[in-house]
């Protein structure tokens, strides 16, 4: 395959750390074969910490998580911003939990990229572990994060030669995505207004740094919550006193936490999980990591 790309921007959002760890093998293996590649998070675009400059590059990514069948808000408000451009092609790449009906539907994102002149050609999807619901096993989230590096060493070929890869979008799955992502947009604000702060917190402010979209604020020498909460669990498991919990849907939250870092360095932790062509989540790891999809 010869490389039509040399120069590359590549935006992402990231929650928890898992589109981040994607977007950095993204970088790295682009980086390997040759090209200069830019790497932005979006929540510091948004914030004014850089400027967005795509106009000297060959081509765009875009990396985000999946919440309920969908990008996050905050991809949406960030694609608004993009300067426009004509036609300039794009690569996406979307973190789920579960590949459980394609992980959503791809066309919304497509469309706002389009009103802005960014042409989608390839997309990939690349389970990780899940940060609600169910706690993944330690091997099981290694494992899936071999397979992503070496799905993601595939997926850069292919972009780099500019093999055109779209995912089907039919009419069921573009209502069931759009409907479960409104339920989701909506209620993620009234979760955060009803995040509340326990008495071990000891005012270290952390949470306030690291919400992407600066939802939270001291007054009066107390922890607030606003209505712009995105449902990213940020806060609530980085707070290093475990302060921040949910007034309503507990059982949304990982008792365990969330850290995926800790799971990646840690040596002991052998990626030798056994996947098994059984029924619903299992099949479908099966199909994913044998790449039979």
């Amino acid at each position: 395959m010869g490389i039509l790309y040399k120069s590359i921007i590549l935006f992402y959002f990231s929650g928890t750390g898992n589109t981040k760890i994607l977007a950095n093998i993204y970088s790295k293996e682009l980086r390997g074969k040759g090209c200069n590649v830019k790497i932005y998070a979006i929540e510091d675009l948004l914030k004014g910490k850089n400027k967005i400059q795509t106009k000297s590059f060959d081509i765009l990514g875009l990396g985000y998580p999946i919440h309920a069948f969908n990008a996050p808000r905050i991809v949406f408000d960030f694609i608004k911003t993009l300067p426009i451009s004509n036609d300039m092609p794009c690569f996406i790449f979307k973190c789920p939990g579960d590949s459980f009906i394609k992980a959503g539907s791809t066309s919304m994102i497509r469309n706002s990229l389009r009103k802005s002149g960014y042409l989608v050609f390839h997309e990939d999807l690349i389970i990780m572990p899940a940060n609600v619901f169910v706690r993944y096993g330690d091997e099981l989230s290694k494992e899936l994060y071999e397979v992503a590096k070496r799905k993601i060493k595939r997926f850069a070929n292919e972009i780099l030669a500019g093999k055109e890869k779209l995912q089907d979008n039919g009419f069921g799955l573009r209502l069931i995505t759009w409907i479960i992502s409104w339920m989701e947009s909506n209620g993620s604000h009234l979760f955060g207004k009803h995040l509340k702060v326990s008495d071990s917190c000891n005012r270290c402010t952390i949470c306030t740094k690291i919400c992407p979209t600066s939802n939270i604020y001291i007054q009066r020498d107390r922890i607030k919550f606003g209505w712009k909460c995105i449902l990213c669990m940020r806060c609530i498991y980085k707070c290093p006193n475990n302060s921040i919990f949910p007034r309503f849907l507990k059982f949304f939250i990982l008792k365990e936490g969330y850290d995926i870092d800790r799971l990646i360095k840690n040596v002991k932790i052998k990626e030798n999980y056994l996947f098994e062509k059984k029924d619903g989540f299992t099949k479908r790891l099966y199909h994913y990591v044998n790449d039979l999809d």
